[in-house]
């Protein structure tokens, strides 16, 4: 919004893996970055592979801000809950997808494909919730 004056939305989303403190979270994509993400993904399925089913738990988190103006915006959030894989599965989608299994199913996300992932995935909600927020918005500026 600073560059342009105009609405803006940005966004970010992370793994978070509540048995270990909430690691990796918001720092998701830069974990291990030199590491090729098939080399992280077998690393976090091996160190969660140790612990009981329970721990394995883990959600995806999606901010996505709306700015309306320099001082003015709103944030809207997105979870999808699950676990963590004892090992990477599936050749779709990208990052932790391989190794994240969406409460429900017996797939990871790679596995599921970007049909069913983005009906359910974390970033959907909230540019949904996004979305619903700004339907009022455009029908009120075009009708003036």
């Amino acid at each position: 919004f600073q560059h342009t004056g105009e609405l803006s939305i940005g966004d970010d989303s992370g793994l978070v893996i509540p048995s270990l403190l909430d690691f990796p979270g918001p720092s998701s994509s830069r974990l291990l970055e030199e590491l090729s993400w098939r080399d992280r993904n077998r690393a976090l399925a091996s160190l969660m592979s140790k612990l009981p089913p329970k721990l394995r738990k883990a959600y995806f988190h999606c901010s996505a801000t709306l700015f309306l103006s320099k001082d003015e915006f709103v944030t809207f959030s997105g979870r999808v809950y699950g676990s963590i894989s004892s090992e990477p599965r599936g050749d779709l989608g990208f990052g932790y997808d391989p190794i994240f299994i969406p409460d429900g199913y017996d797939s990871t996300f790679a596995e599921l494909g970007p049909t069913i992932k983005n009906a359910i995935s974390h970033r959907s909600k909230a540019f949904f919730r996004l979305f619903q927020y700004l339907i009022p918005l455009i029908r009120c500026r075009c009708l003036d």
